[in-house]
């Protein structure tokens, strides 16, 4: 193990990581630097994760995010493997006591791992029953139910408690609910898409405008002449290929994502009655979904 490794370390810097994409690029690297210790740092990072507040717990999903899918691509599937069970507690204790944004953002992961491959199928099944809202409401229904029959049973003096106590049927989903919950989940899957390509397309962006700054034309032979001491390292390091994919990716989602945005707005306007559509609230929402999907245009 190298040297400068030591839990109490690795969670400081998890302590002092923030959510800009530099920070938890920069940890995840150093955390796949000491990949050997990778078992205890995921102990570290699950008993970590357990104290932060709601904005914190996103930035070590995010961290457990990237060191998954780096590590994954680098060194195989023991890096993300290491990480599943403790990553299946946390999302435990993020879907039962979590704020909705932290919430949000683990389906928004899950999805991701789910399309990537990054887990098995069967961890990836788990997490997605622990995330879905329709399974956690029907639980919710199911208690609400089973406590109404023991009332009606004791107002009664029924004898015949197996009536009462017996297990109720889930409600088979009709196609019109499967339809939104799949086009609300691939909308989704867009979107975290797009985020996990943007911070990359900002950066992209800033180099090529430093870059562009310290060119300039000569006077005498107008020459172009870069003046490289104005540069900053990163700058150096920009991958052409990879950002040009990177570009691409980045366009075909925002593509999608506008796509499936359109289509899952005519498919709630074809649900929903005149008089709901004159509800304030609706219409404001309904105004501020055309200004994004115009701003994507």
């Amino acid at each position: 193990m190298p040297s400068d490794f030591s839990p109490d370390r690795f969670a400081d810097k998890l302590a002092t990581c923030s959510e800009t994409a530099a920070s938890i690029q920069a940890l995840s690297g150093w955390i796949l630097f000491h990949r050997r210790a990778i078992a205890e740092m995921v102990d570290v990072w699950y008993s970590s994760y357990k104290v932060q507040k709601a904005a914190h717990q996103v930035v070590h999903l995010y961290v457990a995010n990237d060191v998954m899918q780096t590590g994954m691509r680098k060194y195989g599937r023991d890096i993300p493997d290491a990480f599943a069970e403790k990553l299946m507690l946390a999302i435990a204790i993020t879907m039962s006591e979590g704020t909705q944004k932290t919430q949000d953002v683990v389906r928004k992961l899950v999805q991701v791992w789910r399309e990537r491959h990054v887990l098995s199928d069967e961890v990836i099944d788990t997490m997605s029953d622990m995330c879905s809202t329709v399974v956690n409401a029907r639980k919710d229904a199911l208690k609400d139910t089973m406590a109404l029959a023991k009332q009606h049973a004791a107002a009664t003096n029924n004898d015949d408690e197996s009536l009462v106590l017996q297990d109720i049927p889930d409600a088979v989903d009709s196609e019109m609910t499967r339809d939104t919950i799949r086009m609300i989940e691939e909308l989704e899957g867009e979107v975290v898409s797009t985020d996990l390509l943007s911070d990359r397309m900002f950066q992209l962006s800033s180099n090529l405008h430093y870059f562009a700054q310290a060119t300039t034309t000569s006077d005498d032979d107008e020459t172009t002449i870069t003046e490289w001491d104005q540069l900053e390292i990163p700058v150096f390091e920009i991958d052409l290929d990879g950002s040009a994919t990177h570009v691409a990716a980045f366009r075909r989602h925002l593509e999608n994502q506008l796509d499936k945005r359109t289509a899952l707005t005519a498919h709630f306007t074809s649900l929903t009655n005149h008089v709901v559509l004159d509800d304030m609230s609706l219409i404001e929402i309904a105004a501020r979904m055309d200004d994004e999907t115009k701003d994507m245009q």
